[in-house]
Formats: C-alpha cells, structure tokens, sequence
C-alpha cells in the first residue's frame, strides 16, 4: 500500500499523558494480536505498552498515572481428538496486574515525521503506517516483528476529530506479520497474520464497567493467503462489525445494514478460573455485501483480569481453534476456506459492585 494515501499516520500514536494529567482519565493502547502456525505449533501473541491515568475527581480508576508493557503467548501442538476439546493448558501472560504496573514516565513516546516509537524497557513498537514494527524483549519473549497492512485501517470513531473534541479514537488495522519470536532461547519464524487495535479514551465520559458489561467486547480473527476475516462487535447492544479483506480491498458487513449475529454454541468450565466460557460459536451476517459465514471450535485458552477499576473487574479470554469460513460478495464471487486457524478474544464485566441495582 502507498503510504501517502494510507488513512493512518505517525500522528495518531501521539502521547495523551500530558493531556490527561490536567485532569482527565485515560486508557490507551497500541496492542498487535499476532498468529501464526509455526512448524506443526499454533502460535497466538498479545503485544502491547498501554497507558492508564486517573485524574479525574472521582475518577473509576484506581490508579494515578501508570504505564504497562504487556506479553501474551499462548501456543502447542494439538493433534487429533485434542482439536475437539478444550484443557487447561500452559500459557505465558506479563503486565496485565498491579504488580506489573511501571510508573507513567516508563512508557517513552516520540513522534516525528519519519516515524512514532514507543518504548518500554527493551521492548519497542515502530508505527511508519502502512508498516509497523515490534522489537525487544519483555517477559522472556525476544520480538522482531514487521506488520504490513493488508488493507486500510478500520475508523471507529471520526478520524478528521480529535481526542479533545469527542475524547475517544480508534481503529483496527489487518496486516501480514512476518519476522521471529524467541521464547526460551528458541527462535519461532513467524509467517503470519495479525490485527492492530490503537484505542485512545481520554476525558471524562469512559465508563468500562458499563460498557463491558453482559458480553462485553468480541473480537473474532483469521487469515489465509490473501485474505483476513475480522468480526468484533458488541453484542449486548446490538453492534457488530464485520470486515473482510482480500487482495487490499475491504468488504463490509456491518450492522444495521446486516443481519449479524455471533452464536456462542459450546461451553467449558475453565478448572483454572472456575468460570464458564464459551469454545464453539456460529456466525452469520448478510445483506447488501453479501452473505459470510463462520462455524469456529477453540481448543486452547489464555486468560487474565484487568484490576484497574475502584469498583469492578473485568475478565479478558483469548483463544486458539480452527473455523470454516463461507463468503459470497455482491459480485457473485465465493470463497470457502476450511480450518483455518482462528482467534477470539472476549472482554467482559467479571464484577461490579451493586448498590441496589
């Protein structure tokens, strides 16, 4: 992709640090989902720095200013009958609780033309849009990644508005990631996909115990060839979006203009949280982009609590499994593609408190 055209550039990984210590709250990511299947292994990894301030009177965070550097990995062999079913498998998961919290000034940010690097310890992201970067260690995990866009990034807020006009911006990009990742002295080459989510809240108005609760947060990937399905919505309220990429060119199929839903079809009691997930989902969305389709299996798990909140907690899940996927577009053209690695991540309200509500 020509990165004059691209509708992401180095200034939308601007540092809101010095905005929300004025006054405001602020949640703020720059994360890479990463996947891949490496040498008979299926391979999922979470890499973020993320920036939390809670300056707001009153405020629902329980912090004050505090930077996180975030590594998840979750990968195995599963073979045979083990494809079928969920266990309570391994999984490495740092910078996610309070005792990982760095102070704010940890997170280094600089943006100039050629480019926006954020940097924690030895691990750095590079954004020179349409291609990203990941270096550096964290957590026992050495990274060099490169991320190149398959297609123009997903605006879910205005992009021609700013942080300090509508408190909020965001966007997904769907890339190709290509590179190594070392976990124990052992190299993994990676030839694979990935999805980019920078989330930016900052002000007054964000309230994650709210918006995370029932379902919460969706978000379901895979990638072949040249192509990337992405499902995220919202559930609870009645939001999806659905985005599928093939050869550069984006085909949406979105609510309220489609029929969407996302059916959770099996379930399994995790013996590690107790709680009761879901491992098999059905998917469906149709109109005027066409028809898409997704019967999708999990077989391995990651989880983690975000504690960040005075009075609530959310629960994060990650899973890896295979899907059957069916699109028809407007123009007559199908395609199906047949286990498939696939990715789903959930966020929702494990807790709030109640005060007779």
């Amino acid at each position: 992709m020509k990165d004059a055209s691209y509708n992401v550039t180095t200034a939308d990984y601007r540092d809101h640090r010095p905005l929300a210590l004025s006054g405001m709250n602020l949640w703020e990511n720059n994360g890479w989902m990463v996947w891949a299947r490496v040498e008979g292994e299926e391979f999922l990894g979470w890499f973020s720095p993320y920036r939390l301030v809670g300056r707001q009177v009153g405020s629902l965070y329980s912090v004050d200013d505090v930077s996180l550097s975030q590594t998840l990995v979750l990968k195995g062999t599963f073979e045979g009958e083990r494809r079928r079913r969920m266990e309570d498998d391994p999984y490495l998961c740092v910078g996610f609780d309070l005792g990982d919290h760095l102070p704010g000034e940890a997170l280094q940010v600089a943006v100039e033309d050629g480019g926006s690097v954020w940097r924690t310890g030895k691990r750095k992201f590079t954004a020179t849009p349409p291609r990203w970067k990941i270096e550096g260690m964290h957590a026992g995990v050495d990274v060099d990644l490169t991320l190149d866009a398959m297609a123009p990034a997903f605006w879910f807020t205005d992009r021609s508005r700013t942080v300090e006009e509508i408190e909020e911006r965001w966007h997904l990009v769907c890339a190709r990631a290509r590179g190594t990742v070392n976990i124990g002295g052992r190299t993994h080459a990676i030839d694979g996909f990935a999805c980019h989510e920078r989330h930016v809240h900052c002000g007054t108005r964000y309230n994650p115990i709210q918006t995370l609760s029932a379902r919460g947060v969706t978000w379901h990937s895979a990638g072949v060839d040249n192509a990337q399905v992405l499902l995220f919505s919202r559930p609870s309220l009645g939001i999806f979006w659905g985005k599928v990429v093939i050869d550069g060119v984006v085909h949406e199929f979105d609510s309220p203009s489609h029929q969407c839903e996302i059916a959770e079809t099996d379930f399994w009691v995790d013996p590690a949280s107790r709680v009761q997930i879901p491992c098999a989902w059905e998917s469906r969305f149709e109109g005027p982009s066409g028809s898409l389709s997704v019967s999708a299996r999990a077989f391995s798990r990651a989880y983690y609590l975000w504690p960040n909140y005075k009075h609530g907690c959310t629960i994060l899940y990650w899973w890896i499994g295979e899907a059957d996927i069916r699109c028809r577009l407007k123009d007559g053209r199908e395609f199906s593609w047949d286990k498939v690695q696939y990715i789903v991540h959930d966020n929702r309200v494990l807790y709030r408190q109640h005060r007779g509500d």
